[in-house]
């Protein structure tokens, strides 16, 4: 990326190093609607549209900050900045979806051998089955975690109403 100018890259290459904060800002959201990867309509534009993107970003993160954009126009090879947010969040939910992947995994691949000896005419059967001891398995580990008052895990099912009594009748 050190060869391509920043100040082309936004579009502002005939004001060079007299381009104000406002022109950067402006060359940069230009830039990238023209060149934004959600507009593309290919993967494979998708690919190209992301690479562009990334160094239209560079390029305004260098051109905003005044002690980065001194040393770009000195001819320095800037720095990175430093991430403003630290070290990404951890999620206190890993482990559980860890578990939960494992678990999973195991249940297909026990599966897969259940039907490879069972046959194809029991495939919805083990599927049911499967499905009902990954159920039971979480509810037991909701009572570990949660103790006994567990709160109940969160229905998918859609409840159909009920047959409607005629409009006379109520």
């Amino acid at each position: 990326m050190a060869a391509a100018n920043y100040y082309d890259l936004l579009g502002i290459g005939h004001l060079g190093q007299k381009a104000t904060t406002d022109d950067i800002k402006k060359g940069y959201r230009t830039a990238s609607r023209a060149i934004h990867p959600d507009s593309a309509t290919s993967d494979a534009d998708q690919a190209i549209r992301s690479a562009a993107f990334l160094n239209i970003k560079q390029a305004y993160d260098v051109l905003r900050d005044p002690v980065r954009r001194a040393a770009y126009d000195r001819g320095e090879t800037p720095e990175p900045a430093p991430s403003p947010q630290g070290p990404p969040p951890i999620d206190p939910l890993r482990p559980a979806r860890e578990a939960a992947r494992r678990v999973a995994d195991h249940v297909a691949r026990e599966s897969s051998q259940i039907v490879e000896q069972v046959g194809q005419t029991a495939v919805a059967e083990v599927e049911a089955l499967a499905t009902d001891m990954v159920r039971v398995g979480f509810d037991v580990l909701r009572q570990k975690i949660f103790g006994p008052a567990a709160p109940a895990p969160p229905s998918n099912r859609v409840i159909a109403p009920g047959p409607r009594a005629p409009k006379g009748r109520r």
